[in-house]
């Protein structure tokens, strides 16, 4: 199986878990799926959102999802 392959199930996966509102499930999804591609900008959108519904992140207003989506994305290099 090809790497983008896994990739994508993981990620569309992730997208499922979301909409259930099983976010534990969907971070676990994105986090896998950016071992496989860790530059994969969605991965890292869609793990973020999943880090904010749980107890990770627990403050509903838009600077916490930011700062919550930078804190899941430390190790993007950028320039």
């Amino acid at each position: 199986v090809r790497p983008h392959t896994v990739l994508h199930c993981l990620f569309q996966q992730g997208v499922v878990h979301i909409k259930l509102h099983k976010y534990e499930s969907a971070f676990t999804d994105a986090d896998e799926a950016i071992k496989f591609d860790p530059n994969h900008l969605k991965s890292i959108q869609r793990r973020g959102t999943a880090a904010y519904y749980t107890t990770d992140c627990d403050r509903p207003d838009e600077i916490s999802l930011i700062l919550c989506l930078l804190s899941t994305a430390k190790h993007l290099k950028i320039t």
